[in-house]
């Protein structure tokens, strides 16, 4: 047994002596950030307890902690530090659950410009209610980026769509571009939501496929507009600094 056990550590060595990024690539991970970009009319911020605490300034990360709830003709833009988009209309509360992100690069370059993330991430978001419009970068082959909601999760691929979960109403996702795969509770087959296509989940988690819904599209492609102007300007340094502030809460 002590042979075997020298035999891995061996080649376990040998493997980092080969290739010392071997690793690094597969375990350096850190948080990543949720920038606050913009917000107007009513925005409550919630502590892991779910009472009021200290809103956040634009441009600052929102603590990990924190839930976020938006009233009546509010609205919350968010920036991960991945490059994802993030926008609460009214009525909506959500929470980044898990956000872990491998370090990167600062090299000058604007976020806008990336093609893809500036590296390799793991998001999960928990929308309790209310609408969630999206739009990521591509997400790179290790990444994963899903959204819980009470009759299902959605996992996302590098895309953009509107997910909106009320109580008693069940799921509505409408997808304008990529692809969402829709898991029902139980873990049962995901359902894969393309382009132009939608699915509206019971709150059974009974789930019917369907056509985009227009207005709907209108409306997604007009707030990611909106949301990609806010950030053209922010830089791949500025989102580091957000990074490194948000591992300090």
């Amino acid at each position: 047994m002590r042979y075997f056990k020298k035999i891995g550590l061996s080649f376990f060595v040998l493997l980092m002596i080969w290739n010392p990024l071997a690793y690094s690539q597969t375990n350096e991970v850190s948080k990543g950030a949720f920038i606050l970009i913009s917000s107007e009319g009513e925005v409550s911020y919630l502590n892991e307890e779910n009472q009021p605490a200290p809103s956040v300034k634009v441009g600052a990360p929102i603590p990990p902690s924190y839930s976020l709830e938006t009233g009546f003709n509010g609205k919350l833009v968010g920036l991960l530090s991945n490059g994802t988009l993030l926008t609460l209309t009214e009525n909506t509360r959500m929470k980044v659950a898990t956000f872990e992100q491998a370090p990167f690069t600062d090299d000058g370059r604007k976020l806008a410009d990336l093609p893809g993330e500036p590296s390799q991430s793991k998001v999960t978001l928990d929308l309790d209610f209310g609408s969630l419009v999206v739009k990521t970068k591509k997400l790179s082959k290790r990444s994963s980026f899903n959204i819980n909601s009470p009759v299902g999760v959605a996992g996302i691929r590098g895309t953009e769509f509107q997910m909106a979960s009320n109580p008693g109403q069940g799921v509505q996702l409408d997808v304008t571009e990529s692809t969402v795969a829709f898991t029902p509770p139980g873990g049962g087959q995901a359902i894969p939501v393309s382009q132009g296509n939608g699915l509206s989940v019971s709150p059974s988690g009974v789930a019917t496929q369907r056509p985009v819904n227009p207005v709907v599209a209108t409306k997604i492609e007009s707030t990611n507009a909106a949301a990609t102007e806010a950030t053209q300007e922010v830089s791949l340094g500025e989102v580091a600094v957000a990074v490194e502030q948000s591992a300090q809460e």
